[in-house]
């Protein structure tokens, strides 16, 4: 089995990037992170977010709400199907295209 990781496609400026674009945190030093101002776990969230991993080739990903939300990379990766685990905080965007499953799951604060 191959675990791909897709590249955030939207790189555009944030309070949290390094010359417009996003590097990957494990390129970063801590001292990156003193300077701007924001913690490595928020950077962290705020670059994994816009990837769609591959988790079983051309079958399972994992992804954000962000990935949720944008039909284009839905299509783009053939998703029909997700599991929402999520379901308090993420809403089920395309009811009309994509079938869903619920969860009501919660995440530690400290996770």
């Amino acid at each position: 089995m191959k675990n791909q990781v897709t590249e955030p496609e939207d790189r555009s400026s944030s309070s949290s990037d390094i010359k417009g674009a996003l590097l990957p945190p494990e390129k970063m030093s801590d001292e990156d992170f003193d300077m701007k101002g924001t913690s490595r776990k928020e950077y962290e969230n705020e670059y994994y977010k816009k990837i769609c991993s591959e988790v079983i080739d051309n079958f399972l990903y994992l992804g954000s709400d962000h990935i949720a939300q944008d039909r284009e990379i839905l299509k783009k990766y053939g998703i029909t199907h997700i599991i929402n685990c999520a379901a308090d905080y993420s809403a089920n965007y395309f009811d009309e295209h994509i079938k869903y499953k619920k969860y009501h799951l919660k995440d530690h604060v400290r996770e």
